[in-house]
């Protein structure tokens, strides 16, 4: 895989690919670099949500807010799940108005997306 990076190291899969194995082989701390140059160098905002999520599970809460509040307002496709996983981190955090307040704002755009409705229904329960 390493020999693929070094012939093209922009490649989006291979470096998607490599931080999963880093982070399959119980060393997260070692896929960063990759998730990062994957998020880079693709135009899918998936990638980028897959960094923002990488943050998170490294308890790194401020990056991952700071990939989400930046996918959220420049790609359109993205404002949705941004918006409910910025969200989720917000009503975790003890900002439950805050979180309720980006949740609206994500039904806003897609009243009728499923899982920011899921979202809702939990967030009004808890």
């Amino acid at each position: 895989m390493k020999h693929a990076l070094g012939i093209e190291p922009d490649n989006p899969t291979v470096n998607q690919a490599l931080a999963s194995f880093y982070i399959e082989w119980n060393r997260a701390s070692e896929a960063e670099p990759y998730l990062q140059a994957a998020a880079t160098h693709s135009s899918d905002p998936d990638l980028t949500l897959a960094l923002a999520d990488y943050y998170l599970g490294m308890a790194r809460v401020n990056d991952s807010k700071g990939v989400l509040e930046k996918l959220a307002s420049t790609t359109e496709k993205a404002f949705v799940p941004a918006k409910t996983r910025l969200a989720v981190i917000e009503y975790a955090s003890g900002r439950r108005a805050e979180g309720h307040r980006q949740l609206d704002e994500a039904l806003k755009k897609a009243p009728r997306n499923a899982i920011a409705l899921a979202m809702k229904a939990r967030l009004l329960l808890g």
